[in-house]
């Protein structure tokens, strides 16, 4: 799913990513290009937490 999506994502020229939607959780407008950057936090910020569980570096005492 992660490729499928990098593939649509990387086809969208500079007018796609500006356009917006309001986030139906939050009711906040945001932009295409916006919402990519938090994905790629979020992302990158649960495979932090897969590596620290794999090394035990998380893990409650």
């Amino acid at each position: 799913m992660h490729q499928k999506l990098g593939i649509l994502l990387k086809g969208l020229n500079d007018e796609e990513l500006k356009r917006e939607f309001v986030h139906p959780e939050y009711g906040k407008i945001y932009t295409i290009k916006e919402t990519i950057g938090v994905y790629a936090w979020h992302s990158d910020h649960h495979l932090v937490h897969i590596m620290q569980a794999i090394t035990g570096k998380g893990k409650y005492n």
